[in-house]
């Protein structure tokens, strides 16, 4: 129990500071972290009631930036896959989920490493959003979180595909995470996985959360963002790795 209580607090305190750095990856990091000592019907809740305060932190840091009506859109195609995903999470067997999502790490990650600088190295001007692409991106996106906690790749993407400036980057993601974490908790209570077999995992988790939000602040103005976050970036694919080949 004691080293599973030390796994949960050290990967919500990665996950707290890669996000208070990069404004995304917190749930990326801690669930394939937590996961090797957790069952994922227990880590999806769990990480669904402790990624709240990461949110709403970074959201407020960011919330003049927010683009509200591409928010919307976003969250209202949400709003169909959260169920599914938590329905996924319910009745599918939970290895198969654990290699989609070791799959998905490793997409993203050879997606950002590989494809993104090639991307980037040709953009100009920001591309106009559309209403159907930004329904699809949450429905997709809503699903993850659902099934996954990690509802961050699907936006991720498509805020690099759409060309957003930083500032609009990162607020829009956190008031995406912020609408979606609180309808994802939500799910998790009416089908039942949230209880008090989760309050020993909490109480650890609660304060590395939030070292690690303090300590990603602190140490934001000294690194390299592309450094960071290719370092991130290998990281998740190492964890994709490790996951399919459980």
């Amino acid at each position: 129990m004691t080293y599973e209580l030390l796994l949960v607090a050290l990967a919500l305190f990665l996950g707290g500071a890669v996000q208070s750095i990069g404004g995304f990856g917190s749930m990326l990091v801690a669930m394939p972290m937590i996961t090797l000592v957790l069952p994922l019907h227990l880590t999806a809740p769990l990480l669904a009631t402790l990624g709240l305060p990461i949110t709403l932190y970074i959201f407020y840091d960011n919330r003049s930036g927010i683009d509200w009506a591409e928010t919307v859109r976003i969250v209202a195609g949400s709003l169909a896959g959260i169920p599914l995903g938590i329905w996924a999470l319910a009745t599918l067997d939970s290895a198969l989920i654990m290699r989609v999502l070791g799959g998905l790490l490793i997409a993203y990650s050879l997606y950002a490493l590989v494809l993104e600088p090639r991307l980037l190295a040709r953009r100009h001007a920001a591309r106009a959003s559309s209403l159907w692409l930004s329904l699809f991106v949450g429905l997709t996106s809503g699903m993850l979180g659902g099934a996954f906690n990690t509802n961050g790749p699907p936006l991720i993407v498509y805020g690099d595909w759409l060309r957003w400036p930083k500032a609009r980057f990162k607020a829009l993601l956190q008031g995406v995470f912020l609408v979606n974490g609180t309808l994802i908790l939500l799910g998790h209570g009416v089908a039942g996985h949230l209880g008090p077999h989760m309050l020993p995992y909490a109480a650890v988790a609660l304060p590395g959360i939030l070292l690690g939000l303090w300590a990603g602040h602190r140490i934001d103005r000294y690194i390299q963002p592309h450094q960071f976050r290719v370092t991130v970036l290998a990281l998740l694919l190492v964890m994709g790795l490790s996951l399919i080949g459980r």
